[in-house]
C-alpha cells in the first residue's frame, strides 16, 4: 500500500503545477462517451466497461479477454437540442496485448448569428469529432497504454464556414494494489487545432486518476465505490464519484443486473470556476443514475444494454443509450 500512497501523492502534486492554455475542442473529450460512465458521475480511470475504455484510459484495454463493440447515443429523446455518438471496437492481440480504434462526434444545430448590432443573419452549426487508435499491454499488475488522436471541428452558417483539425496524445496507466482496489490514471498532452483562417487554438493538457474499491464484506462486486480526480490546465480541480450495485448475479436468466448513481465535477478549488457554456462543455456539477442488463447470448457472446440519465444546473439534461457487445 506505500505504492499506492506515493502514486496518489505524485499525482496531485502534478495536479496543482499545470500551467495556463485554453481551447474549446477540449469540450468534446468532457461528454462521457457512454451510458455507464454517465451514470456514474463522468468516467472513472480505474472502471473498465468495454470497448469505451479507449476514451478513457487506453491502459484499461489490457483488461479485455474478448473483442467487444460499443455504440452509445447521447440526447436520444432531445435529438434537436445535441446529437452525440460514440462507437468503439476493442481487439484483444493474445500475448501482444490490445488495439483499440472509436470515433466520437457532436452535432449541435440550429445556433443563432447575430450581427454586433442585434441584426438576425440566420442560423449555424457546430460539429466536433475526435479519431482514435489505442494500444495497451499487460504488465503483471500494471498495464500500460497509449492513444493517438486527431480532431476535427467545422462550423457551418449562412455567413461563414470554417474546419480545423488537430493530433493529439494520451497515456494510461492502470494498477491493481489489490483484489478489490484498483488505480488508473491518464494523461492528454496538449495540442495545437489550426483552422482554416490561419487561426490556432490549443486544447490543454489533462490530466485524471480514478480509484475503485470493493469494501469488505462486500469483495464480491456487490458493492463497488468509484472516486477521482481531474484536472484541465487553468481549471480548478474537480471531484467526480459513483456507486455501484449488482442485486442480480449469474440468475433470472440474466448474467448480471446493475443500478449506478454518482455525482460528477465537483470544483475542489475556488480560482476560475466560470463556465463557458459556449463551449458546450462537461464541465459543470452533475448528478447522475442508470441501469444496465447483461445477457447471454451463447457461451461466448454476452450483450450489454444500459441507459443513465443526468441532471444538470445549466446546460441541458442528459439522456444517454449504450450498447456493448463482448464475443
Amino acid at each position: 500500500m506505500k505504492l499506492v500512497k506515493w502514486i496518489t501523492i505524485c499525482v496531485l502534486i502534478g495536479f496543482n503545477n499545470f500551467v495556463t492554455a485554453d481551447g474549446g475542442g477540449q469540450a468534446l473529450q468532457q461528454i462521457s462517451p457512454d451510458a455507464l460512465t454517465q451514470a456514474l458521475g463522468n468516467a472513472n480511470q480505474a472502471y473498465s466497461v468495454g470497448a469505451s475504455d479507449l476514451f478513457v484510459n487506453p491502459a484499461l484495454l489490457a483488461t479485455h479477454t474478448k473483442r467487444s463493440i460499443q455504440f452509445s447515443n447521447i440526447n436520444a429523446i432531445d435529438w434537436d437540442i445535441m446529437q452525440f455518438v460514440s462507437f468503439s471496437i476493442g481487439f484483444p492481440l493474445g500475448a501482444y496485448g490490445t488495439l483499440g480504434v472509436g470515433a466520437v462526434g457532436v452535432n449541435v444545430p440550429d445556433i443563432k448569428e447575430y450581427t454586433s448590432t442585434g441584426q438576425f443573419l440566420g442560423n449555424f452549426s457546430n460539429f466536433q469529432s475526435l479519431f482514435y487508435l489505442g494500444f495497451a499491454k499487460k504488465f503483471s499488475l500494471v498495464s500500460l497504454g497509449l492513444n493517438l488522436k486527431y480532431y476535427y471541428s467545422g462550423f457551418r452558417g449562412n455567413t461563414f464556414e470554417d474546419n480545423g483539425s488537430g493530433w493529439g496524445m494520451e497515456l494510461g496507466l492502470y494498477y491493481i494494489a489489490h483484489s478489490n482496489f484498483k488505480i488508473g490514471f491518464n494523461f492528454q498532452n496538449s495540442y495545437q487545432v489550426q483552422w482554416g483562417n490561419n487561426y490556432q487554438e490549443e486544447v490543454p493538457k489533462r490530466m485524471q486518476i480514478g480509484f475503485r474499491w470493493s469494501p469488505p464484506p462486500f469483495h464480491t462486486d456487490f458493492i463497488e465505490l468509484l472516486f477521482g480526480f481531474e484536472q484541465i490546465q487553468e481549471e480548478p480541480i474537480r471531484l467526480r464519484s459513483g456507486i455501484i450495485l449488482t442485486p442480480i448475479k449469474n440468475a433470472l436468466g440474466l448474467h448480471k443486473f446493475q443500478l449506478y448513481g454518482g455525482i460528477g465535477n465537483l470544483p475542489l478549488e475556488q480560482r476560475n470556476t466560470r463556465l463557458n457554456i459556449s463551449d458546450y462543455r462537461d464541465g459543470e456539477q452533475i448528478l447522475s443514475a442508470g441501469g444496465s442488463i447483461e445477457i447471454s447470448l451463447s457461451s461466448s457472446i454476452l450483450v450489454q444494454l444500459s441507459y443513465s440519465y443526468s441532471y444538470r444546473y445549466i446546460l441541458n439534461n442528459q439522456h444517454n443509450i449504450s450498447t456493448y457487445i463482448w464475443f
